[in-house]
């Protein structure tokens, strides 16, 4: 479960059965009314059992029932997978797993069976990474910097376009990285860009393009840079990388990433 999810269900739960207005939470996550709609449904129809958020027009949203209820889906391997490696992705040393169970939401022995389960999977697609696990240290990532962020990236699936807007989809799988002004800012960036080089994009294209940018940017921040030899140029020619770079160096420079 998203945190923003886990924020919202407590401050909902604070307000002793008083109606919240949506401005109110949207203006508290730093998000729009319509991201606040959007993530009351998903709660109410992935996470919620014998307990509601119900909504009205004028007076906003309330929390109905007991909130011990709430249920997280134990198969649901997908997305707990994607915010394991994120979380990786995010920390600098080693990270238990009770720690990482903390973070997302989910016991400590669904963790691990993930862990294993990626380690599992990393190894027969032999990627040059690996999921380093260490007694009373924990587990971390090691490995080239491009399988790391390749691995995240094929984490991203764009079924949420289905019901959501391009930059609410980023959002959704980005929100703690970065804030939704610069999730619009890389958006905008990129339309430019594409629209300046006359390129043709569908709108999964174009999701897919706005995730590696935030992943490098991200990991860029982080002083996690990708070496020389690193570099595939396989497939890609000069101007789309050359678009590419200077994507990227704009958004660095305009986000204030060092």
């Amino acid at each position: 479960m998203k945190k923003r999810y886990i924020k919202i269900l407590e401050y909902l739960e604070q307000s002793e059965n008083d109606f919240v207005n949506g401005s109110e939470l949207a203006s508290l996550f730093n998000v729009t009314t319509r991201t606040i709609r959007n993530d009351i449904r998903e709660i109410n129809e992935s996470y919620l059992e014998k307990v509601v958020i119900v909504g009205n027009n004028q007076k906003g949203y309330k929390l109905v029932g007991d909130l011990s209820n709430i249920h997280q889906n134990e198969d649901d391997y997908e997305e707990r997978a994607f915010h394991i490696i994120k979380t990786l992705l995010s920390e600098t040393d080693f990270i238990t797993y009770d720690e990482l169970a903390k973070k997302l939401y989910f016991s400590t022995q669904t963790i691990r069976k993930d862990v294993q389960k990626l380690f599992q999977i990393i190894k027969a697609e032999k990627r040059n990474i690996e999921m380093e696990a260490i007694i009373f240290q924990g587990i971390r990532l090691k490995g080239s910097e491009v399988e790391k962020r390749l691995l995240l990236k094929k984490l991203v699936t764009t079924n949420c376009l289905k019901r959501m807007s391009l930059d609410e989809a980023l959002q959704y799988y980005f929100d703690d990285w970065f804030s939704q002004s610069s999730i619009q800012l890389v958006c905008s960036c990129i339309e430019e860009e594409v629209t300046k080089y006359n390129l043709l994009l569908s709108s999964q294209e174009l999701f897919s393009i706005c995730v590696n940018i935030i992943i490098s940017l991200k990991r860029v921040g982080l002083n996690q840079k990708i070496s020389e030899k690193d570099m595939r140029l396989d497939n890609t020619s000069f101007e789309e990388l050359k678009i590419a770079k200077l994507i990227l160096t704009r958004l660095v420079r305009e986000m204030n990433v060092q």
